[in-house]
């Protein structure tokens, strides 16, 4: 099989950023779980998703737990073009200021004055160290490392 194709953990990436943008939006909390499952499946996949999606035109993915149809075709449109009409619709809808306003601790108007004045509109959520698995605004990352820690020993 050709080795081209993104590999598991940029489509692992695009599932994360579907389900933290259906997040925002409040939708089905199982939904989001759906799309973050799938993440974390295809993350901890051994063979390569570009490959499989490729065999039996894609059912394979279905193999594995936690793809359905829907996540089926969002990771085989991903592979095939580089793009996911899911998140490039999602984020057309989400207004960079909410994304801020789903930190702890910045409400909505800080949240507005941050995309609009600072220009920043990128909020990660950490894979690794001290802060995996929280919500940061990137390039902020001690700030808000300072920020969980004391509301943690509150």
């Amino acid at each position: 099989m050709p080795n081209n194709g993104p590999t598991n953990d940029e489509i692992a990436d695009v599932l994360d950023r579907i389900a933290n943008m259906l997040e925002i939006r409040e939708a089905n909390p199982h939904r989001v779980r759906a799309y973050r499952n799938g993440a974390e499946s295809v993350r901890s996949a051994e063979r390569r998703i570009a490959d499989l999606t490729e065999e039996d035109e894609g059912a394979a993915l279905q193999d594995l737990p936690g793809i359905g149809e829907g996540l089926a075709g969002v990771i085989t449109e991903y592979v095939h073009t580089g793009r996911s009409s899911v998140l490039d619709r999602l984020q057309g809808e989400v207004v960079p200021g909410d994304l801020f306003s789903q930190v702890p601790a910045i409400g909505e108007e800080l949240a507005q004055r941050i995309a609009g004045e600072l220009n920043i509109n990128t909020l990660v959520t950490q894979k690794s160290g001290p802060l995996a698995g929280r919500r940061v605004v990137r390039g902020r990352e001690a700030e808000c490392q300072r920020y969980y820690e004391q509301q943690d020993n509150a």
